[in-house]
């Protein structure tokens, strides 16, 4: 018969790996790409440049490219104060250009219109109104007022 060992003291806790007391100030994460909104402006306004002069669009992804980030890096940008106006002017401007391709068809419809969906959240949704539906519903509560009203005119007293 095998007896089992039980260790009666605690093993001793780990040590952290970061110092109890951060100063979050020291603390930071990754750095930024661009040093201010400017240097974005003028990186974005290279790449605008080079689409007009190509006759193309201006789109997102092609904006990232040229400044050498991700699309999802150029929308945490968005939460910086700073930043906030101006990611949202290029998004602005990027979905104008679309716009504009398709109208003057420069762009093939179908395309356009799947990008302004699944880029842009546009929705294509029709409402439609049935407005026979709607008298014939008023019609029967008039009905139904009517009918009502004529039951309590003709209660005889006893």
């Amino acid at each position: 018969m095998a007896t089992k060992m039980i260790n009666k003291n605690p093993p001793k806790a780990a040590k952290p790996l970061l110092p109890m007391k951060v100063n979050l100030k020291n603390f930071v994460g990754r750095p930024r790409t661009f040093s201010s909104p400017q240097q974005m402006q003028d990186l974005a306004q290279e790449y605008f440049d080079f689409c007009d002069k190509a006759g193309d669009p201006y789109l997102m992804t092609g904006l990232c490219l040229s400044m050498g980030i991700l699309p999802e890096r150029l929308h945490e940008y968005e939460n910086y104060p700073e930043y906030s106006m101006l990611v949202k002017s290029l998004r602005t401007r990027s979905q104008h250009s679309v716009i504009r391709g398709a109208i003057r068809h420069k762009l093939s419809a179908p395309m356009s219109i799947f990008w302004l969906k699944n880029v842009c959240g546009w929705v294509d949704k029709q409402e439609i109104v049935n407005k026979s539906l709607d008298s014939f519903t008023d019609s029967i509560k008039e009905y139904m007022i009517n009918k009502q009203s004529a039951q309590v005119i003709n209660i005889k007293p006893s």
